[in-house]
This record gives structure tokens, C-alpha cells and sequence, in this order.
């Protein structure tokens, strides 16, 4: 049994189908890892999406994340996606240096709708990370604007397929999960099938981009947190259309894909925390967690707190 044996003043554990672990890190200026998938086991989770379903840790410092993700990874007789990939000791990487590491930088689709502050944030972002003997390098993933759709078919097509006993009961469901639910059951095999396929396009991108690079780096959400209007279910206007094209946009990609994604504070716009997003191939958490801590060495965005 692997232990924690130090952990900050705020660590938490999400399940993210479509961003739910690194969204809400980002709109609250704390750090969120979502792991390959299969990566941590989804046993006790309320599944949504069998293919989508990740499992991954929210705290203050990169440096807890990768205590928290010691004690999570590992197989699971109970969670037959869960991998036998050996789990690395993630403690020990937070202090490498980043001499020589090839860092993807992504633009256009990506920076598309990010406000002024969080560009501005995330290009000081990529001058400290020059600055730790990083090389960037510019990339392209050509269907990276597919990756939202084609994580909403196969969300809500496999969310009614474990949910189609109870598709009588949608008015004991909230507004945005009836919705779903019923979406879902409307959904055809042929198109269930399509977005499976359209997939592999994501997927064979980051093949070849890491082919040439260790990581790959973004901004986080492309804005700061919006206002909560009440009631929850209508918080956004045009729902998952917004989720997709806004919010999400830069960050379902990777569970399209299945690779391990981070984000982490980047700075602030009128007091809000903006984000970097930093992703790796598939079981490369501890990439993730060698950059992240070593932006956190030379700055300090994770360390502000808000007044209470």
C-alpha cells in the first residue's frame, strides 16, 4: 500500500468526462491533473461515459498532485479499463530540471477566443519556461476542433445506454441531465459509430506531434470563471454548446484522446485565475508534473489567495 505522506491545505479528487476535474481547478486558481486514461480507477464512481470516464486529483501545488496520484494510479479488479501500467514515483520528478525538454505550443483553433489577460498569461507562461532551458516548438493538431463533438456523441450515447431503465423517469433527473438522457436515446448506432471513428483522427495527431515533442502546452479555459446564475441547470445560455465551444474547448480534447492533461494557475485578470493547460503521451503524468513544478519553483500564481 503506497502512502501520502504530506499533503497542502486543500487536495480533492474529481471525476471528469468532459472536463470536470481541470475546469474547475482553473476557474479557481488551484492545480488539476486528469491522467491517462485508465490511468486511476473508477471504482465508486457514478459512471457516465464508459470510453470518457477519468478519475484525477485537484490540490494547491503540482507537488501534491503527484503525492495524491502515487496513492490513486494502479490497477483494479473492479475496473476493467483500469491499467497494469507500472505507476511511477511522480514525487520524484518534481525536481528535474527542464534542460532540453521539447515543449508543443499550440496556437490558432486553441488561442481562438481566449481573452487579452489570458493570452497574456499564457505567453508569460512560455517565456519562463525558455527561461528553465525549455525549446518550444510550434505544432499543429489538425482535428482538434472535432474533439468537442466527438466527445459529446459518445457522452450522451453511452450515458442513456446505462441509464435506458430509467429513461421513464426523466422528470426525477436535473433539467441538463434529462436533456442528455434524452439526446442520447435519439442517438444512432451509425452515428455512435462515427464519432468512435472520427476519434482515431484525434488520437493519430497527438501520435504524430509527440513524435517530435515531450509535451504539449495550452491555455486553460479561454476565459476566467463567469458569473453563477441561478438556477444551476441554466447557468449556461445554450448549454453543451457553450461547454464545448467556450468553457471546455481546449480541455475535452484530451479525454477525447485519453492523454494526461494539467492545469495549472497562470496568472489573473481582474482577479480572477487564468490557466495553463500541460499535456503529455499516454501514461507521461510525470512529464506533466516535471514542467508544472517547475513553473511553480519560479512563480507564484498557485500561492495567492483569494480574501475571504
Amino acid at each position: 500500500m503506497r502512502e501520502v505522506t504530506r499533503i497542502g491545505a486543500f487536495t480533492s479528487v474529481s471525476a471528469g468526462t468532459g472536463g470536470s476535474v481541470r475546469v474547475p481547478a482553473a476557474y479557481c486558481g488551484v492545480c488539476g491533473l486528469k491522467p491517462t486514461f485508465g490511468r486511476v480507477p473508477r471504482t465508486g464512481v457514478m459512471q457516465v461515459s464508459w470510453t470518457l470516464d477519468h478519475v484525477g486529483p485537484m490540490a494547491r501545488t503540482v507537488d501534491d498532485l503527484a503525492l495524491m496520484l502515487e496513492v490513486m494510479a494502479g490497477p483494479s479488479s473492479t475496473d476493467p479499463a483500469a491499467s497494469e501500467v507500472p505507476v511511477d514515483e511522480y514525487a520524484n520528478t518534481q525536481a528535474k530540471g527542464l534542460e532540453g525538454l521539447r515543449i508543443g505550443v499550440v496556437s490558432g483553433w486553441f488561442t481562438q477566443g481566449c481573452s487579452d489577460a489570458v493570452m497574456t498569461s499564457f505567453n508569460s507562461m512560455l517565456e519562463a519556461l525558455e527561461n528553465l532551458g525549455a525549446k518550444l516548438v510550434e505544432i499543429d493538431l489538425p482535428h482538434a476542433e472535432l474533439a468537442g463533438t466527438i466527445a459529446w456523441v459518445i457522452t450522451v450515447a453511452e450515458f442513456a445506454s446505462m441509464h435506458e431503465g430509467h429513461l421513464d423517469r426523466l422528470d426525477e433527473f436535473t433539467p441538463s441531465a434529462a436533456e442528455r438522457l434524452a439526446a442520447g436515446s435519439n442517438i444512432s448506432a451509425l452515428d455512435y459509430l462515427r464519432a468512435l471513428r472520427a476519434r482515431s483522427l484525434v488520437q493519430e495527431d497527438f501520435e504524430k506531434v509527440f513524435n517530435s515533442v515531450d509535451v504539449i502546452v495550452s491555455p486553460g479555459t479561454p476565459t476566467t470563471a463567469p458569473r453563477i446564475a441561478p438556477p444551476m441547470d441554466s447557468f449556461f445560455d445554450d448549454g453543451d454548446v457553450v461547454w464545448l465551444e467556450k468553457i471546455a474547448r481546449n480541455i475535452i480534447i484530451h479525454n477525447t484522446a485519453g492523454t494526461p492533461a494539467m492545469v495549472i494557475p497562470a496568472g489573473f485578470e481582474n482577479g480572477l485565475p487564468t490557466s495553463i493547460q500541460i499535456a503529455a503521451s499516454p501514461f507521461s503524468e510525470r512529464l506533466c508534473i516535471q514542467v508544472g513544478s517547475a513553473l511553480q519553483r519560479v512563480t507564484d500564481h498557485h500561492l495567492v489567495l483569494p480574501p475571504l
